[in-house]
């Protein structure tokens, strides 16, 4: 038998098990990043950001204008769309 409170104990063991460590970007990545970004600016497109969460992976995509509020070290990559 298990208790409500076991439950909830094991859920959230459980996620935290998913959780990752956050990525460290070096300078070789962020050249790779650098040229989808100045692309972006110059023609006004949409990238996709990838971006490190309380341990988790999240994707939005948005104008380089429009993620202002993102931190730097949050980012894990940007692709054209």
């Amino acid at each position: 038998m298990t208790l409500p409170e076991h439950r909830e104990m094991w859920l959230q063991y459980r996620e935290s098990m998913k959780k990752v460590e956050k990525p460290e970007i070096d300078e070789q990545k962020w050249e790779g990043i650098e040229q989808p970004v100045n692309e972006a600016m110059e023609y006004s497109s949409l990238l996709e950001f990838t971006y490190w969460e309380n341990g988790f992976f999240n994707s939005m995509i948005d104008s380089v204008e429009g993620v202002h509020y993102l931190k730097f070290d949050t980012i894990a990559n940007i692709i054209p769309v």
